[in-house]
């Protein structure tokens, strides 16, 4: 086993965890090899059948399930279609209502399989895409710092051990191994950002590398930012965030608003950065929304209403 991939695996956590396998070649990956390196170690597959691709979709359950099988591990599935999934999908936005389906799922396995978390086999290739795409977006240094490897989102624990293998590492252990996987024909179609990114990165030699080396550094400023920032009281004094440097201004209100309940996902540079004006600028309205939370400005003091 390449020792990247070695050391990858060895540094997953002792606990029981669930495995998010879809059929494609990075968890299937990850679950083969993680049962060959560590096979002590308890894991439930957990698969999401979002039946958009009709039989295609029904094959990749049916290849998940005899993996499973094959490996003697229990195997959860959910299974979805359009009636069923978030109202997101009648709007418009799949991607995000199939995002909340899937943690959705996680959650309910955690609990009902008493898991520490989900395992995800998110790798240096999809790192290196989610720095270009919030990069195009233009993301400021936190969205830069690329995926966590070991987070909490709506109360799960996810960890992504692979985040230092590349895809191709990946796909060279199972053929070394005879081993076969599915390939979602929708990875295919531009119609996607990520897709676009993919093609992207394929075709401009080096620029991963380039990309990861930015959410490193990124990751480097951000742990600057948690030591050298002060942690603003629940009712502060405007000042004590309008003196800060736009950076740190930038930080202090991100992390202020999320203690304060805010909605994490919907949090964006551009909301932070109002709250820093909302203390830096009289004349900005003394009460605005933010996702979750309500802010009011009285008397030179910034509180949630």
């Amino acid at each position: 086993m390449d020792e990247t991939v070695a050391a990858a695996l060895d540094a997953i956590p002792d606990a029981r965890w669930g495995v998010a396998v879809s059929g494609g070649a990075d968890s299937t990956a990850l679950l083969v090899l993680l049962r060959e390196r560590r096979p002590t170690l308890p894991l439930v597959v957990l698969h999401v059948n979002h039946q958009l691709r009709g039989d295609e979709s029904d094959d990749d359950e049916r290849f998940v399930l005899g993996l499973a099988r094959s490996l003697d591990l229990p195997c959860v599935v959910r299974r979805a279609d359009e009636s069923r999934d978030p109202a997101e999908v009648v709007t418009g936005n799949r991607q995000e209502a199939y995002r909340r389906l899937r943690l959705g799922f996680f959650s309910d396995a955690v609990q009902e399989s008493a898991l520490a978390g989900v395992l995800l086999a998110h790798h240096a290739d999809d790192n290196a895409e989610t720095v270009l795409l919030r990069l195009a977006r233009g993301s400021g240094v936190l969205g830069l710092r690329g995926m966590s490897r070991d987070a909490r989102l709506g109360g799960v624990r996810l960890f992504r051990p692979l985040l230092d293998v590349s895809g191709e590492a990946l796909r060279d252990e199972l053929r070394s191994r005879s081993l076969t996987w599915r390939e979602d024909s929708s990875n295919q179609t531009l119609g996607y950002a990520r897709n676009r990114a993919r093609v992207v990165l394929r075709e401009s030699a080096g620029l991963r590398d380039v990309l990861l080396e930015l959410a490193r550094d990124a990751r480097d400023v951000t742990q600057w930012l948690r030591t050298a920032t002060s942690t603003l009281p629940g009712r502060f004094r405007v000042a004590e965030l309008a003196d800060l440097s736009d950076i740190q201004a930038r930080f202090a209100a991100r992390r202020w608003l999320l203690e304060r309940g805010a909605t994490s996902q919907k949090l964006n540079d551009d909301l932070c950065d109002r709250l820093v004006e909302m203390a830096r600028d009289a004349s900005t309205p003394t009460l605005q929304a933010f996702p979750g939370i309500d802010v009011v400005r009285r008397n030179g003091m910034i509180a949630v209403k």
